[in-house]
């Protein structure tokens, strides 16, 4: 794909899709593919090894913001994004959400249709997400939307294992000292509890993404890159 601002290039070993049709409309689409990779013109690189996706709009178009626009699922193994120094690394081996985005969309150029959705109060509502991220396990749900540089915020509640894991990885990439790390393992320690069917100790916490900057708890966690939807 290629535009006036970078050049996109998209391989992929297989790329399936399905299109659900009926008299009355698009019902569904499905897209399944593995062996991906995307390379911009800057040499940033993106691989994937396997994916699944569903779009499956609502049979009635929207009328307020209480109303489904649309549902969707996805699930994805062995991302592997750019270096961004993330504490727990670039890559990523599961990932799946399933959740719904509310309220209509205008049409018309998309970075105006979002702010008339932002400004009706649209949201986009994570019904669960679940994955693996290096050490850590994680389960979770919550509510997400756009501010007014439209960018994602939002907050959820999310269940992790191996938070320890993950501390000691934030210290060795400089994001805590070591005697913050000690702290924070402390602090989630008390508010850890064991799963009934035994297994590693789980603790429950929130999300919270707010000028593009992700935290877990009191932890600052990731910095999102800014979306340009200008670009796009």
């Amino acid at each position: 794909v290629g535009t006036s601002r970078s050049d996109l290039v998209v391989t992929a070993t297989a790329l399936d899709g399905l299109l659900d049709l009926s008299p009355t409309g698009l019902q569904s689409v499905a897209l399944a593919g593995h062996g991906i990779r995307a390379v911009d013109s800057r040499g940033t690189e993106v691989a994937l090894d396997a994916f699944e996706a569903r779009f499956e709009p609502a049979e009635r178009r929207p009328e307020t913001y209480n109303d489904r626009l649309a549902a969707f699922e996805l699930s994805f193994h062995w991302l592997v994004l750019p270096p961004m120094g993330m504490p727990l690394g670039e890559r990523i081996d599961a990932f799946d959400i399933a959740g719904r985005i509310m309220g209509p969309v205008p049409p018309g150029e998309l970075e105006a249709a979002l702010e008339v959705w932002r400004r009706a109060g649209g949201t986009l509502e994570i019904d669960e997400a679940s994955g693996r991220w290096g050490p850590v396990r994680f389960v979770g749900d919550g509510t997400f939307a756009l501010d007014e540089a439209l960018q994602p915020q939002g907050a959820a509640s999310v269940t992790i294992t191996g938070f320890e894991a993950a501390v000691d990885a934030m210290v060795a990439a400089g994001y805590l000292t070591d005697q913050q790390g000690s702290v924070s393992k402390t602090m989630l320690a008390a508010f850890a509890r064991e799963p009934s069917d035994g297994g590693l100790k789980e603790v429950r916490l929130p999300l919270t993404l707010q000028n593009r900057s992700l935290s877990l708890g009191p932890l600052e966690f990731a910095e999102i890159p800014e979306i340009d939807w200008q670009a796009r």
